[in-house]
């Protein structure tokens, strides 16, 4: 059997996340995103001074299972990293029972560590992850859960423990018992601020 070629890595990769609903097929058209997310991500930029000449954009998308998702434009994969474009894209329904201003900023500083870890890769490096974000159930747990610390050492630890709590609170089934065994609980993610802030006390 002949090896696979990275041109059909890439395609495959491309397959896959068509396949799986995380393609900007999802993605509603360019609206004027709410003020309230533009504030939160502007806030969150700021902890953020990396992405500093990163063009990121929020979109409207249409999602069961997740109110936010970060992605780079998949066209822009191969281009440099301070070529692309990346997009935070979210659920419009989350305004209508939003969370706090402070959740928002959470949940953006969390978005905005998937995207600095794009930033790091090239095009097949993101395909690579891709592939294993959809494919290994390990891996996408230790990545969603390595980001949530991103915001918390970027000191967004109450805002992402608000937003979580809110999100809780709206999910059911099978996208509540994902949500609950991915991603930092409110209670680990408060335990975390308090044990910092203890250990600065004491320091």
């Amino acid at each position: 059997m002949r090896l696979i070629e990275q041109s059909d890595t890439v395609r495959f990769a491309a397959a896959l996340l068509l396949a799986a609903g995380c393609s900007p097929r999802r993605a509603g058209p360019a609206v004027e995103p709410p003020a309230a997310l533009v504030s939160a991500l502007a806030s969150a930029r700021e902890a953020y001074p990396e992405l500093a000449a990163a063009r990121v954009e929020l979109r409207e998308m249409r999602a069961e299972q997740f109110f936010f998702m970060a992605q780079p434009e998949w066209r822009h994969a191969f281009r440099r990293s301070g070529a692309r474009t990346y997009r935070i894209s979210y659920d419009p329904a989350v305004l209508a029972d939003g969370p706090s201003a402070e959740a928002l900023a959470g949940v953006m500083a969390h978005e905005l560590g998937h995207i600095l870890e794009y930033a790091r890769l090239g095009g097949l490096g993101l395909a690579d992850f891709g592939l294993r974000y959809l494919c290994v159930r390990e891996f996408r747990i230790a990545h969603e859960r390595d980001t949530d610390f991103e915001a918390l050492v970027r000191g967004f630890g109450p805002g992402l423990a608000a937003y979580e709590r809110w999100a809780l609170g709206r999910l059911s089934g099978a996208a509540l018992r994902v949500k609950r065994e991915t991603y930092l609980s409110p209670e680990e993610i408060e335990a975390w601020v308090r044990d910092k802030s203890e250990a600065q006390a004491g320091g």
